[in-house]
C-alpha cells in the first residue's frame, strides 16, 4: 500500500446535476449540493504536513467546474482531509485474512467504482457461509 491524502468537500451548488461524475474528480449530487473528492497527493509518511486551504481546495472546485460550471464559485459547506491507504495499481483488496476476518479496502483512484460490486459479492459469500 501507499499513503495518499484524501480530500472531500461538500459544495453549495444551487443546482442538482442529474448524474454523478467519475474522472479527475468524483462527485455525487443531491438537493443542490455536490459531494466531491479527488486531487489525492502522495502522503509519504503519516507525519507529513497537510496543507488544507480553509475555504476548500480551489483545484478540486476548478476540476469539478470543468463539468459543472456552478462549482467554480460554490461555497464550501463542509470539508474533510486525511490519510488513506491505496495500492499503487489502484486495484482494491478484497480477501479473507483468517476465519471471521475479511478485508475490503484500498479503493483508491477509480477503484471506488468497484466498491459496490465487491461489497455485494463479499456479503453474498458471507451469507452463503451462514446458511
Amino acid at each position: 500500500f501507499e499513503l495518499v491524502w484524501g480530500e472531500a468537500r461538500v459544495l453549495d451548488l444551487g443546482v442538482t446535476p442529474p448524474l454523478p461524475l467519475a474522472g479527475g474528480v468524483v462527485a455525487a449530487f443531491q438537493d443542490g449540493k455536490a459531494f466531491v473528492t479527488g486531487g489525492h497527493r502522495h502522503a509519504g509518511w503519516l507525519g507529513a504536513p497537510l496543507q488544507v486551504v480553509p475555504d476548500g481546495d480551489p483545484d478540486l472546485r476548478r476540476a469539478l467546474a470543468w463539468q459543472v460550471p456552478a462549482a467554480a464559485e460554490a461555497r464550501v459547506l463542509a470539508s474533510w482531509a486525511g490519510v488513506r491507504a491505496k495500492r499503487p495499481s489502484g486495484e482494491p483488496v478484497a480477501r479473507r485474512l483468517c476465519d471471521g476476518v475479511h478485508m475490503l479496502a484500498a479503493f483508491g483512484g477509480r477503484g471506488f467504482l468497484r466498491g459496490a460490486p465487491l461489497a455485494t459479492r463479499l456479503a453474498d459469500e458471507l451469507a452463503a457461509r451462514l446458511s
